[in-house]
């Protein structure tokens, strides 16, 4: 595979890890609009408050 080739399909990694970290946010953000406490956000997402908040910070930087 070709530097070039190479290069693009890690950009392409990065921008779906991106838009993963963006998904998260989003799916937490829609369980807290309807109601659902923590304990629960943590039982289906896997992510506690605490890194909620880090994940936040980071689709928050990429997004400025």
């Amino acid at each position: 595979m070709s530097r070039r080739k190479t290069g693009q399909a890690h950009v392409q990694s990065k921008d779906q890890a991106a838009d993963k970290l963006r998904e998260e946010v989003r799916i937490i953000e829609n369980l807290q609009r309807e109601g659902m406490g923590w304990p629960a956000i943590e039982r289906i997402m896997g992510v506690n408050k605490a890194a909620y908040q880090a994940l936040k910070q980071q689709v928050d930087a990429m997004n400025a």
